[in-house]
């Protein structure tokens, strides 16, 4: 029954910790539009570096970075990380048995640099057998909802679990 900011100082007490904060841009201002989550977080951040022997890596995509002024309030160290060459995907590729990307056009092969929709595109391999080329990332989740959501019943409990997600936005 400690609070998570409590439970932080006490492990902080034994020795260092890193506190990882993923995807600050999905909080931010032009996606988060009817809430206040990412002061909320940007508090818990600020809480979390006046405690000794603590620090806080926190991700956010670089449009957001650049367009939303309340994730430089942190005053971070800004460390940019670059999307993978295509060679350094190949491989990955190959270990999960896909072959004859070379023949893939490159607007794909561009996608699939993006280390999350490498990852949905392998497990639809995976899954299916089928390695299509999609024309974009959106095709792509277009295709993963069709054969997850695929009955009205699905349909109809996402959007009512969405309606109220929306609805009752909250971070506690």
């Amino acid at each position: 029954d400690v609070s998570i900011l409590d439970a932080i100082a006490m492990v902080a007490a034994e020795g260092r910790l890193i506190v990882i904060v993923d995807q600050l841009d999905a909080l931010a201002g032009l996606v988060d539009l009817q809430s206040d989550r990412l002061n909320d977080v940007l508090t818990f951040v600020d809480r979390c570096l006046l405690i000794d022997n603590v620090w806080v890596v926190c991700s956010c995509r670089d449009f957001e970075y650049q367009h939303d002024v309340r994730l430089t309030v942190l005053e971070p160290a800004v460390v940019r990380l670059d999307l993978p060459e295509w060679e350094q995907v190949v491989p990955q590729l190959e270990r999960n048995g896909l072959q004859g990307s070379a023949e893939w056009p490159e607007k794909f092969r561009d996608i699939l640099r993006t280390p999350q929709h490498l990852q949905i595109f392998v497990r639809r391999f995976q899954k299916t057998g089928r390695d299509d080329v999609f024309r974009s990332y959106q095709h792509m989740l277009d295709d993963l909802w069709t054969r997850c959501i695929n009955t009205e019943e699905r349909r109809s409990f996402v959007y009512r679990l969405t309606e109220y997600l929306t609805n009752k936005e909250s971070l506690w």
